[in-house]
């Protein structure tokens, strides 16, 4: 029997390939079309960052910790071995910061490394979903949705990291930042909560209202996270798929969870009395003379010469978008905590520069709901009819 000559056996092989790509070239074509390759391009932000985060994220986790992170360590200890907070031991800030670092020793153990593991995690995927849900993902495909959402958040993460180490290694894994992540994680979910059907809603306004209230079991300035996520809820919102009553009713139910969250985590394993006394009188009475900084310094030299244009610059362009309309009233929250930030960074009187990391990721934040408005608009524009 004679075997086919080389040429047939190749056109063959040839036709077959084809036959097997051509599905999925075509699949590829019709998933990435035009609006969707235009949704990848936030990744090049990511892209280009990359390079200079990697060493960054290398040399940081090979830093010890340091200043207050270490004692939240200790504090940790204690309550993963029976002791009670406020009771046997205390510091002067909220139940939220002592029960993260606790819960973080029960995932990574209690080195130095492994915390900044933890701390980096939270960091990234915290300001992954700060892009996630602002992105403007719209249109009808779900791939393409789900692209843009990805591109926004690796968009959004690489330049958060990319302002947060540049507080250097004793700045980072410090208690502001976490504050920072969890307090704009749910002012944002109260934000966007608009945007959703009436079910998923409820889920996102309830998750954000529970963050946002976590924040005022942290410092006292945690109450400005409360605050401004209350204005996304509270203020009009003729868009909204739930009613001004049921929006103000899930935010006190998220709020109130958050709270019994807290109280039943003090009544097993801490002190309510101790809590008044650390958290209510210690912070105003014995604190005042500590350190003895001028507040009025702080504000008028060292920090308004290194900080003040990024309050400022923030707060200007929030407020001019709300003016012109790419933003809705409803956003002012966003617009004034930068420079509440600032001020109350300032009132503090101690001149860490890690008390400034609220304002840069409220800056930050701003400037991310402003810019994917931006591209929203900017996508209807082109969108066909």
């Amino acid at each position: 029997m004679r075997r086919p000559p080389t040429s047939e056996l190749l056109r063959a092989l040839r036709m077959r390939f084809r036959g097997a790509v051509r599905p999925v070239v075509t699949a590829f074509a019709s998933t990435f079309d035009p609006r969707t390759l235009r949704g990848l391009a936030p990744f090049a932000v990511a892209l280009v960052l990359a390079p200079f985060l990697a060493p960054a994220i290398r040399s940081n986790l090979k830093e010890p910790l340091f200043s207050d992170t270490l004692a939240f360590q200790y504090t940790g200890w204690c309550l993963r071995h029976g002791m009670r907070l406020y009771g046997d031991f205390g510091m002067t800030d909220g139940p939220f910061i002592h029960y993260l670092h606790a819960l973080i020793q029960v995932f990574v153990g209690i080195t130095d490394r492994g915390f900044r593991r933890a701390d980096l995690s939270i960091e990234v995927f915290g300001s992954a979903v700060l892009g996630a849900l602002l992105a403007p993902a719209q249109g009808p495909r779900t791939a393409s949705r789900w692209v843009n959402r990805a591109a926004w958040a690796a968009s959004a993460a690489a330049v958060w990291l990319s302002w947060y180490f540049t507080f250097g290694w004793e700045g980072t894994t410090q208690r502001e930042a976490f504050y920072s992540i969890f307090g704009s994680v749910g002012m944002v979910l109260l934000f966007v909560s608009s945007d959703f059907d009436p079910r998923r809603a409820a889920i996102a306004e309830f998750l954000g209202a529970f963050l946002v209230t976590t924040q005022v079991f942290g410092k006292p300035t945690g109450v400005l996270y409360f605050a401004a996520g209350a204005l996304c809820v509270l203020l009009p919102n003729a868009g909204a798929s739930l009613t001004w009553r049921k929006r103000a009713r899930i935010l006190l139910v998220g709020s109130a969870a958050c709270a019994l969250a807290v109280v039943f985590l003090l009544a097993i394993s801490g002190s309510f009395s101790g809590y008044v006394h650390w958290c209510v009188r210690t912070p105003y009475r014995s604190n005042r003379f500590l350190w003895g900084t001028d507040w009025h310094r702080l504000f008028l030299t060292v920090y308004w010469e290194r900080f003040s244009r990024i309050a400022a610059g923030a707060f200007v362009a929030g407020a001019a978008a709300i003016g012109v309309g790419l933003l809705p009233p409803r956003a002012v929250g966003f617009v004034v905590l930068p420079p509440l930030t600032f001020l109350s960074a300032c009132l503090q009187a101690r001149g860490f520069d890690y008390h400034i990391i609220p304002m840069v990721a409220s800056a930050h934040v701003v400037l991310l709901v402003i810019l994917t408005r931006l591209w929203k608009l900017d996508d209807a524009r082109e969108a066909p009819g």
